[in-house]
């Protein structure tokens, strides 16, 4: 291509300013509309309503209002989003963490009430008759009661 043409306005963003500077060979050409005004005015002539800026200005601000995201490379955003999904939990993790602390706060409220009640004591060691070993039971195990 050997010009380019672009019509530049305040709404413009910095892409649609700068792809088409850059694509002529030759010249490339920007028309830079300096007068702005109301797309619906409330009352009266759209005469009144206008504003007239200087054409360095216009650009100035459409090079401004640049989004960072559009001003680093493909290749960075992807390590970033990388970085970003490595360090941050999973719904699903988060989840399982929660019904896990609830299982555990339910277990250890039961306990807690089995045993003020006397209903759960430590049990004893007894002898493992197979083996002639000491088995050793969970510290808290029901106790047997009487028939």
């Amino acid at each position: 291509m050997h010009t380019t043409h672009n019509v530049t306005t305040p709404t413009t963003d910095a892409a649609g300013l700068l792809v088409p500077m850059t694509r002529g060979r030759e010249r490339n050409t920007a028309y830079v509309v300096t007068a702005t005004a109301p797309a619906d005015p409330a009352q009266g002539s759209e005469h009144r309503h206008q504003v007239r800026r200087d054409p360095v200005a216009v650009l100035a601000g459409v090079l401004a209002t640049q989004d960072p995201i559009t001003n680093r490379s493909a290749t960075a955003l992807a390590a970033e989003s990388a970085t970003e999904m490595r360090s941050v939990r999973t719904t699903a993790e988060l989840l399982a963490e929660g019904a896990q602390q609830a299982a555990t706060e339910r277990t250890m409220t039961w306990l807690d009430r089995l045993t003020d009640t006397g209903d759960l004591t430590p049990r004893t060691t007894r002898p493992d008759r197979r083996r002639g070993r000491r088995q050793h039971p969970h510290p808290c195990a029901a106790p047997r009661r009487a028939r």
